[in-house]
């Protein structure tokens, strides 16, 4: 699970930051981490007023998906707000059936 604060509340960027992470995992070993389902969560959309600037953020976010070798299908993102309780039940269900698939492929179930 790949956790961006999507605001930019302290000054970094999103779309940097799941980059910096993505790298990290991709260097870490072999990289065979890169290969395993996994989801990116969007934080702190309760912050956004400008609603242009929020889509193109997550724009962005889904290019660098489609950029990289994230196993994450396109239905993974997640938007929450953790301090209002936005998107924890679909976060919790999202994560269930992403520990599934991962049990599936690593199973050859």
């Amino acid at each position: 699970m790949y956790i961006v604060d999507i605001a930019g509340v302290d000054g970094r960027c999103p779309v940097n930051d799941l980059k910096i992470l993505v790298d990290e995992i991709a260097n870490y070993g072999d990289g065979h981490l890169l290969g395993r389902p996994a989801l990116v969560v969007a934080n702190k959309i309760d912050l956004f007023e400008d609603e242009e600037e929020y889509s193109e953020i997550l724009l962005q976010l889904y290019q660098v998906i489609e950029d990289t070798e994230l196993n994450v299908d396109i239905n993974d993102v997640v938007e929450i707000s953790a301090a209002c309780g936005h998107g924890l039940q679909q976060l919790s269900r999202i994560i269930r059936q992403t520990v599934k698939r991962g049990h599936r492929d690593y199973h050859g179930i």
